[in-house]
């Protein structure tokens, strides 16, 4: 039943069966039209009715109307009801954290998750699955994470497999592998989640045999996967160049009969295409039964890799007719596949794109558009892309001095590297690298011995950015 039906009904019940006691028929009728509302509206209105009418708030039906207000982001009007509630249980709490925490209120939800358990309410494995993923987004909230950990540990949650895969996630987030292996180790019960939660982790901290290591426990231990524990696999056998082990594992897709995925498609395409093997990733992608824009991205990717740069422009025609949107990655390949005089045309035309896509101030499309035009040979069209970058980071700045001293036009470069200390941008090892090479020229050796002078300087006091 629409909304707009469940409003005209509750008008009639409002008009006729209203008295000044609770009406449990009529409280159920509401409880019943709250689980449908879809806008904010129609449940205030709603809402509105059950007070002219003196509707009994049960928990129950305050819980809803909790859920309700805090779906919409009212959580101004959602605490409010919780705090005029009579009598809680464990699902009033719930509600209201998972309603901060939906919309980023990470440490408020923490704040009511302590005054719950001064409550003496038990909370359920959700909420506290939920309140550790708020900590795995919120940045400082570490150690707030390792006290829910805590609290986990002692009251027995950790049996729980949604608890203990949001601990896994929280651990590897933060880099602390050997805190979440022993946490894996440690589960009494693993799904699926728990195995591919684990390699996400390794493939996250540039350890990609340890994820092959551990699908192979997982296959031992007759484990099904799923399409991320897949595609987290077939990543780390591109990261390892094993086109062999990555064969085995599409055979292991075929078997699961996820081979139509889009997400393991994807992947497949990406480690063939990063091994050089575009056969097969061509296959792949042209018997994909459904594409977005990381299948176009992968494919065009493969052939730029592989130095078919006319190949890429041509997937790059097709993909502008279907329904996939292009992004920054998308016009950031294509145009490491124009940097050459022949293709100077289509890169402009790309450059032409990037401002109707509302790209032209990405500073990675940027960045490739500073090296394609270098490479092309078009100094001063990159001079201008630079001079109209909003936002430039470390690359655009090693990028300008770097391509100088390829062109020839070390005074240029230096001008860059004078012009960085001026504003002051963070220098590193790349930079000065490229500063000195500036000043091969015995031209320039007064400007050399300073600017290693200032080297030895940035070591002392900046020794992380001189590795």
């Amino acid at each position: 039943m629409s909304s707009i039906r469940w409003s005209l009904r509750a008008r009639d019940y409002g008009t006729t069966c209203f008295t000044n006691h609770p009406n449990p028929e009529i409280s159920c009728f509401y409880e019943k039209g709250f689980s449908q509302i879809s806008t904010e509206t129609t449940g205030k209105a709603l809402h509105a009715l059950c007070i002219k009418g003196l509707i009994h708030l049960s928990v129950f039906f305050t819980n809803t109307l909790i859920n309700m207000y805090s779906k919409f982001g009212d959580l101004g009007r959602a605490h409010y009801l919780f705090d005029n509630m009579f009598e809680r249980n464990e699902v009033s709490w719930n509600t209201l954290m998972s309603g901060f925490v939906r919309v980023g209120f990470y440490r408020q939800a923490m704040v009511f998750f302590c005054e719950m358990l001064d409550s003496s309410v038990r909370p359920t494995g959700f909420l506290i699955a939920s309140l550790i993923t708020a900590c795995d987004r919120s940045a400082c909230m570490v150690k707030e994470g390792i006290q829910v950990h805590g609290f986990v540990f002692k009251v027995g949650h950790l049996s729980d497999v949604f608890v203990g895969t949001s601990l896994l996630h929280f651990y590897g987030a933060y880099g602390a592998i050997l805190d979440a292996q022993k946490l894996f180790e440690e589960m009494p019960e693993k799904n699926v989640v728990s195995w591919t939660s684990l390699m996400v982790s390794y493939s996250d901290n540039g350890d990609p045999k340890a994820v092959i290591d551990l699908y192979q426990h997982m296959r031992n231990d007759k484990f099904s996967c799923n399409q991320n524990t897949f595609a987290s696999v077939i990543a780390a056998c591109g990261s390892l160049e094993d086109e062999l082990l990555g064969h085995q594992v599409l055979g292991h897709v075929v078997k699961s009969g996820l081979e139509n995925d889009v997400s393991v498609a994807n992947s497949l395409i990406s480690m063939f295409g990063s091994l050089g093997n575009l056969e097969d990733a061509c296959y792949i992608f042209d018997h994909m039964d459904e594409r977005d824009t990381i299948s176009w991205n992968s494919i065009i990717s493969g052939n730029v890799h592989n130095a078919f740069c006319r190949e890429s422009l041509q997937h790059f025609d097709r993909m502008r007719w279907s329904h996939n949107q292009l992004n920054a990655t998308t016009l950031s390949s294509l145009l490491t596949a124009c940097s050459s005089v022949d293709n100077l045309k289509w890169g402009r035309g790309i450059h032409g794109i990037t401002f109707r896509l509302g790209l032209d101030s990405n500073v990675c499309v940027n960045n490739s558009l500073l090296g394609m035009y270098f490479e092309a040979g078009s100094v001063e069209d990159a001079e201008f892309v630079f001079q109209e970058m909003p936002e430039r980071d470390s690359i655009s700045w090693n990028s300008m001095i770097a391509r100088y001293i390829q062109h020839g036009r070390s005074l240029a470069a230096l001008e860059i590297f004078t012009e960085m200390l001026k504003m002051g941008k963070m220098i590193n090892y790349v930079t000065f690298t490229s500063a000195l090479a500036a000043c091969s020229n015995p031209e320039f050796l007064r400007e050399g011995k300073i600017i290693h002078a200032l080297q030895n300087e940035y070591s002392k006091y900046c020794p992380g950015e001189m590795k």
